[in-house]
């Protein structure tokens, strides 16, 4: 995940920019939405100001789980996780402390549990609100104009960007996503339309829709799709990932060997270079070598690029035997977005 701040005493009350080499404390905090879209808003009463959900990281948690625990803890709701926002690092240089934040926005799966607050949110009278973002970001920032406590400064400040960040990117949520696959050349292969699960510095989750149209220029023949995908779309490197869902989990994946796809105003484009890798059954297989002996003769492609192109099957062979990005689980994170019964 990036950077998304580093707050310092310079943005707090004009002090010096001095950032802090250790981190004191690793947390987890964000933005829970509900099914209408209002932000959960932690409401500490006795002292008339708002927080966003969150808190520590404990012994053996990752960020994602110590979020979706606050969460629990603190608002009574289960949820999950739609999006990283990326980091914030709070500069606290007159305590020496500086609190090292991964930021996330969750929608709520359900309401109304049970809370468990601490000795010291208890005695702050906390208790959840569900606010419309905009009310929730004007009532943090008029606190942090009226404000003088140092560390609550940085506790609005640090909720304050959490927000921004958060309307920027629902502001681009559930968006249509076109898709365009060419061949060598730019030659037309085939497009679709998708919807945007999440867009991050180089890469984008996408979902694919039951029913959607996949116009085949290279067939001359329109299809209809009928199942859900998950598709992600690194934009630094030389791979797609759709992953096909049924029944509540990913069933399989096929994988695109592409030059890296780019995204602008009319969508994401990439060039198809033909070697697939498909994983079905339990197996991964290399598939479509046929094509790409055909190809390299009709096309005329480089000796390069053909290099270019095994070169870059061996690495995402070895990126998915190591279980990275995103073949960590982090497709599996957008199966619910897609329906069980059609």
């Amino acid at each position: 995940m990036q950077t998304l701040r580093k707050i310092t005493d310079f943005d707090i009350q004009n002090g010096a920019f001095t950032l802090l080499d250790r981190v004191s404390r690793y947390a987890a905090r964000g933005v829970l939405l509900d099914q209408d879209g209002n932000v959960a808003m932690m409401d500490m009463t006795r002292i008339g100001l708002l927080k966003l959900p969150g808190g520590g990281i404990e012994a053996g948690e990752d960020a994602r789980e110590a979020f979706l625990r606050e969460i629990q803890e603190e608002t009574g709701c289960s949820a999950e996780i739609v999006h990283a926002l990326g980091y914030i690092e709070e500069h606290k240089w007159r305590n020496s402390f500086m609190q090292h934040s991964a930021c996330f926005i969750a929608k709520a799966t359900a309401v109304g549990g049970p809370v468990s607050f601490t000795r010291q949110e208890a005695a702050l009278g906390m208790q959840v609100t569900w606010l419309a973002l905009p009310e929730a970001r004007e009532r943090l920032a008029e606190a942090l104009r009226d404000v003088v406590d140092y560390s609550d400064r940085f506790m609005l400040m640090r909720d304050l960007t959490i927000l921004d960040e958060a309307a920027k990117w629902l502001a681009g949520y559930g968006t249509t996503i076109p898709i365009r696959a060419l061949k060598y050349g730019n030659r037309p292969h085939y497009d679709w339309e998708t919807t945007l699960l999440e867009r991050g510095d180089a890469h984008l989750f996408v979902l694919g829709h039951h029913g959607r149209k996949l116009r085949h220029y290279t067939k001359g023949k329109t299809f209809t799709i009928d199942r859900w995908t998950v598709e992600f779309f690194p934009l630094d490197a030389w791979f797609t990932v759709s992953a096909d869902i049924a029944d509540g989990r990913i069933v399989q994946y096929y994988c695109n060997i592409c030059e890296p796809p780019r995204l602008d105003q009319d969508g994401v484009s990439f060039i198809d270079l033909d070697l697939d890798l498909i994983y079905r059954d339990g197996v991964w297989k290399i598939v479509d070598e046929d094509e790409f002996a055909e190809h390299t003769l009709k096309f005329g492609y480089p000796p390069e690029l053909v290099d270019r192109v095994w070169q870059e099957l061996a690495k995402l062979q070895a990126r998915i035997a190591s279980r990275q990005f995103p073949f960590d689980g982090s497709m599996e994170r957008f199966v619910s977005q897609a329906p069980q019964e059609v």
